[in-house]
């Protein structure tokens, strides 16, 4: 450190006994450190530290009442981290063990050389300064971690060491050491294994190429805030140290799953359209044949250009609506009901043969038959149904249907007809 360098951002508790090396050194320090605060000797250098908390002691080794290192070793009973220059005129083998035993940083011989001790409080100095700098970094860091409405986590060896506020409060707990004494990561995941360690699981998915995976999490405080999240992991600096955050996206996995069920709905009736009953009919085709039959039933309203013509399009809407629930209370859940077009409707059955199929449509068109529709009185409806025959396509297996719902048409309306696929 040079005189034209700016002094140091670090205070100095400077102890000497003798008052010329006192205001020669200490002329010297005051020019290279912020604060410099002076004592005579080891009981008034006691009081300062206690007053001021410097960031650096130092300190004569013998003076009288209380030595340099009794005052050091008084300001380590309450501040181990203290750090600390010795000087001394003495060569006493006691003196530097002792001073080794309390962690002094440095030791200096009598009468001091002012570049040595320029370099001793530049080295040690910095070295203050660097971890003052970290913490500030630390506490800035989870000050705008416990900010951010995002989860956080840091992991190190698998080990959780840091959650942010966020995180804890949809855990609810109050700080890190009661997070992992409850051992409550496997409880905040809503399809979690108590046998997986997810721990382990974050530090392989920061892994992984994507470093991310969404996974659905309820909160062990507010079931309102449970929902979808957005895992993401990443290794960071220091070796073994991950650092996940987990992103709320249940309003847009809400808003998607309405969006897919939307473009897979028939507005009007509310059950399945021609888009969603094709995607079931190629999955069935891709199941393997062996296991199971799969039917189709085609349905179509007989006449409905007339029941609209003479009672409105709002009576033939109503109408389709009527059979839609008619329909859907009578057959499985497994089975796939859409409305295809207009006023025709399918049924793709797993796992029903073409006699069990003709059975379940002939229920369905006596159902109909039989039900009285408001303003417009008896509708009737025409079937067809048809086997998947071995290495069939989803179009020809669709179009074997919807021949025999023409046949039925054919034949005079309100029958079944059958495609038996020769």
């Amino acid at each position: 450190m040079t005189e034209t360098e700016a002094p140091l951002d670090i205070s100095v508790l400077y102890v000497e006994d003798e008052a010329q090396t006192r205001e020669v050194v200490g002329g010297f320090l005051r020019r290279r450190v912020k604060e410099l605060y002076e004592a005579s000797d080891g009981e008034g250098g006691l009081v300062y530290y206690a007053q001021y908390h410097p960031d650096l002691v130092i300190v004569d080794v013998r003076m009288p009442n209380m030595n340099g290192l009794d005052l050091l070793e008084r300001i380590k009973e309450s501040d181990k981290k203290a750090r600390s220059i010795v000087t001394t005129a003495f060569s006493d083998e006691n003196f530097l063990m002792r001073s080794i035993d309390l962690g002094v940083d440095c030791y200096l011989k009598k009468p001091v050389s002012t570049d040595m001790l320029a370099r001793a409080v530049r080295r040690i100095g910095s070295q203050i300064l660097t971890k003052r700098g970290g913490y500030a970094q630390g506490a800035l860091n989870e000050k705008i971690l416990n900010n951010v409405s995002v989860m956080m986590l840091v992991l190190q060896e698998e080990r959780i060491v840091y959650a942010n506020r966020a995180f804890l409060e949809f855990a609810g707990e109050a700080d890190i050491e009661s997070f992992n004494a409850n051992c409550l990561i496997e409880r905040l995941f809503s399809k979690g294994d108590p046998n997986r360690k997810y721990t382990k699981w974050i530090a392989e998915l920061a892994k992984t190429k994507e470093r991310s995976r969404i996974v659905r999490m309820r909160s062990l405080k507010d079931n309102a805030k449970s929902g979808s999240f957005v895992v993401k992991a990443d290794r960071i600096d220091q070796k073994d140290w991950i650092i996940a955050s987990f992103a709320d996206i249940t309003r847009i996995a809400k808003e998607r799953e309405r969006a897919l069920s939307d473009a897979l709905t028939d507005s009007l009736t509310k059950i399945f359209n021609r888009r969603k009953f094709d995607d079931e009919v190629s999955r069935e085709i891709c199941v393997k044949r062996s296991e199971r039959a799969v039917s189709i039933i085609s349905l179509d309203v007989d006449r409905f250009k007339e029941i609209n013509d003479n009672f409105g399009h709002g009576a033939g809407d109503m109408a389709l609506v009527e059979i839609a629930r008619l329909v859907r209370g009578e057959i499985r859940k497994s089975d796939i009901f859409a409305r295809i077009g207009g006023e025709e409707f399918a049924i793709l059955l797993p796992g029903s043969d073409l006699g069990g199929a003709s059975a379940i449509a002939e229920k369905l068109r006596v159902l109909i038959e039989s039900k009285t529709f408001e303003s417009i009185g008896r509708i009737t409806c025409s079937f067809g149904v048809a086997e998947l025959k071995e290495g069939e396509s989803v179009e020809e297996f669709v179009k074997r249907a919807d021949f025999a719902l023409y046949k039925a048409k054919k034949s005079g309306r309100n029958c079944v007809a059958l495609d038996i696929g020769l």
